[in-house]
């Protein structure tokens, strides 16, 4: 049988249930028998009209339980053969807002036969032409045995629920999390991955997304949300239309700005051409246009100030006073950087120092020469500039992400912007003042990148195999106290920290450099480095 939920959508978290089934004057359904071996059934929930394809098999017939249910009921077809295949597919109806389908009615649903044919070919090219990391084969510390099992479980659970054509949800398709939409400041952890595992047919499936369905919506944003003169202000959480969600996190986060920067070096480390670099030329200059108009020109210091208002990784902070957060500000360096060197790539260097329209003579290569400094106090980097002193001992700010640690680790080492010493010495500051007990999901990806990268290797295993940091008995990554599991982009976190401890990063040295040298015996095959 086949059964219709309502769900309204009205909760942040809808799990582990998928809907009711006792509320059916809710909804709508309607039976379209299409021969003997076909049918579609039409699901309208308020504006939204989705197709359910049933077909590609055996002869069957379907009828309706009850006028007043949702349920449908398959019977094989009389004199049918004793194996009774079917296939199923899912699309929604142009009629609706949210459409977006190339298909008003799809085609029948592949065979069975097909469809399990396509699967399993699938499956084996994930995993042979895919990049993999031994960790078990050869090592003798108790613990690889573990990372092991976390290593591929994330791997086949991030293929079922976070390769299709959008940026998944945080839950993949497990359940429905933050009302079911996707947040683009967690797509690099969701999906970066990819890039490094040698996944590039399954991160092409999304990635587009910036240049072929959000660019325009970022660009009038970024018009609109505060009349900025140039630029792509792309939203922390959003749909298939690009629009923003409400709230105002939504509207100050910043740090998701930088990211299809950093997708787009991935791409062009992997494909080298004058086509990739085509391909991104657009979200490029845009990205750092708007990048460049948001740094406030502070004529009293003579540098460019990001924000008030805005809020920091961690979302903890007032944002009327959060100026010149430090992590934000190294990403800010990081990203600019990166689109310079895009545009020398396609022989376009002047582009980097011409004046941005809509501007007098703002560029990208002045506002990153001057923005404002990252604030030290006590040889320790701050969360922001103004932070109260105390703020180590203060859980207002030490209970949520510890993106301090992302300064070096997650970003690359940046002279003349970060200190390797002071980023080290915060770095040891967060494992002792934070409260790690609060951490989740991709905060010990970070925390193990951070490790591994200052050459603390015994930590970034510890990090990775954290008793906060769990991965229940089929792979999937808690949520913690925090949220519902699975919390998939603490699987992508470790599958971003274990590329990079494996393969290494630019400018390291020797095999496996961020795991120790004793125990681990680890194999690397079609992994990439990170930045």
């Amino acid at each position: 049988f086949v059964d219709f939920p309502w769900n309204d959508g009205s909760q942040k978290f809808s799990a582990p249930f998928v809907g009711v089934f006792n509320m059916t004057a809710n909804h709508t359904t309607r039976l379209e028998v299409m021969g003997n071996n076909r049918a579609q059934i039409s699901h309208t929930m308020v504006n939204n009209t989705f197709v359910t394809d049933i077909g590609g098999g055996s002869s069957f017939d379907i009828t309706r339980d009850d006028p007043t249910a949702h349920r449908y009921t398959l019977i094989p077809s009389s004199g049918a053969s004793s194996t009774f295949e079917v296939s199923f597919g899912f699309t929604s109806s142009s009629s609706s807002p949210f459409f977006v389908s190339p298909f008003d009615t799809p085609e029948s649903p592949s065979s069975f036969t097909s469809v399990a044919q396509s699967s399993e070919d699938a499956w084996a090219s994930f995993w042979t032409d895919g990049g993999f990391v031994d960790v078990l084969t050869g090592s003798t510390d108790a613990r690889a045995e573990e990372l092991q099992r976390r290593i591929i479980l994330a791997q086949y659970l991030l293929r079922v629920n976070e390769a299709g054509d959008y940026p998944p949800q945080e839950s993949g398709l497990v359940n429905n999390g933050w009302y079911g939409k996707f947040h683009m400041e967690m797509f690099y952890w969701h999906c970066v991955h990819w890039a490094l595992w040698g996944q590039w047919d399954l991160m092409h499936r999304s990635i587009g997304v910036y240049a072929d369905v959000f660019l325009p919506t970022a660009i009038t944003r970024s018009r609109v949300q505060q009349g900025w003169p140039a630029g792509a202000r792309w939203s922390k959480m959003t749909d298939p239309t690009g629009r923003s969600a409400p709230g105002e996190i939504n509207e100050l986060l910043i740090w998701e700005e930088v990211h299809p920067l950093v997708f787009a070096e991935y791409e062009y480390r992997a494909f080298p051409t004058r086509a990739t670099l085509k391909k991104w030329e657009d979200v490029v200059q845009e990205t750092a246009n708007w990048m460049s108009v948001f740094a406030f020109n502070n004529l009293s210091t003579s540098s460019f100030d990001l924000g008030p208002p805005m809020y920091v990784v961690s979302e903890d902070t007032d944002p009327f006073v959060t100026q010149n957060p430090s992590f934000e500000l190294a990403y800010w360096h990081f990203g600019l950087q990166l689109a310079q060197q895009w545009f020398e790539r396609l022989g376009k260097p002047e582009m980097a120092t011409t004046a941005i329209a809509g501007t007098a003579n703002l560029t990208w290569s002045g506002v990153r020469q001057h923005l404002s400094r990252l604030s030290i106090t006590n040889g320790t980097y701050d969360v922001y500039e103004g932070i109260p002193a105390d703020f180590w001992t203060d859980p207002t700010f030490t209970n949520d992400h510890p993106a301090l640690v992302g300064l070096v680790g997650w970003l690359p080492p940046q002279p003349g912007v970060v200190d390797d010493a002071i980023a080290k010495a915060t770095m040891e500051k967060v494992w002792t003042s934070w409260n790690i007990s609060n951490c989740w999901g991709w905060d010990f990806g970070m925390l193990a990148m951070s490790a591994a990268r200052n050459n603390e290797t015994e930590k970034a295993i510890e990090w990775l195999l954290h008793p906060v940091f769990e991965f229940d008995d089929v792979g999937m990554p808690s949520g913690g106290a925090r949220v519902p599991t699975p919390y998939f982009p603490g699987a992508g976190s470790l599958l971003l920290a274990v590329a990079g401890m494996a393969a290494g990063w630019d400018g390291s040295e020797g095999v496996a450099p961020g795991f120790p040298a004793t125990g681990w015996n680890v194999r690397v095959e079609g992994v990439s480095e990170i930045l």
